[in-house]
């Protein structure tokens, strides 16, 4: 399979959505630092602000921690209902649109809309190299699909989040199902839909609750398409 440790295989891709992937064919700019998880720094005495020393500079040790956000691994029970009842509607839907294409039907949802925007996005930013990973994989049976939470672990080893790693395992998963159903796995798109879901509450969940839901993404991405 690779390493994929650090989502090197996925491009490396610390850099925000927009720094790597296009949203709807435009560039964010500096602003997509912030829609992406690259969060800026807090305004001064706001939350989240450095402490500042006794000589009045910030904490070098404060302002390094910052810059390093970490996944919070928890039980999904603990998360609001309705947030586990969104990932496994987003994972599912985009999954099945990429298999399925017009197919499929309209999104149920807005933020399942712009799910599949951006998924398409990070696909058509980098066509090549996600199609090979995709086959690198090799999944041919239904009992092999657990291999795509061996590949999203990997991709989240080094500890960072934020949505532009989020939305390209959404795209590399989606892209899984339609090369299985139209190779090897007919009806798959759900199988591999429920266990990005089940990673995604699980591993990432805390971090997207916390960083204002998935209406937050919607939000974010509206309001940088403006």
């Amino acid at each position: 399979m690779g390493d994929m440790s650090g989502g090197q295989a996925f491009g490396g891709d610390r850099r925000p959505l927009g720094a790597g992937a296009g949203l709807r064919g435009g560039q964010m700019g500096a602003r997509g630092a912030y829609a992406m998880g690259e969060s800026p720094a807090a305004p001064p005495g706001g939350h989240g602000s450095p402490a500042a020393s006794p000589g009045g500079h910030a904490s070098t040790e404060k302002v390094t921690n910052m810059d390093k956000p970490k996944q919070i691994i928890v039980d999904g029970d603990f998360l609001p209902p309705m947030f586990r009842t969104q990932a496994y509607e987003i994972a599912r839907d985009v999954c099945r649109y990429m298999s399925r294409g017009e197919d499929q039907g309209p999104p149920p949802t807005q933020v399942c809309s712009i799910m599949r925007s951006l998924v398409d996005d990070t696909i058509k930013d980098k066509p090549v190299k996600m199609r090979q990973l995709v086959r690198t994989l090799d999944v041919r049976t239904r009992e092999q699909l657990k291999l795509v939470r061996s590949v999203a672990d990997e991709m989240f080893g080094d500890e960072q989040v934020n949505w532009g790693r989020i939305v390209t395992l959404h795209a590399y998963c989606a892209l899984l199902a339609k090369h299985c159903e139209q190779h090897y796995i007919p009806d798959c798109a759900d199988d591999i839909g429920n266990i990005l879901a089940d990673f995604v509450i699980n591993r990432l969940g805390l971090w997207i609750v916390t960083h204002g839901g998935w209406v937050s993404l919607a939000y974010l991405v509206m309001l940088l398409s403006v």
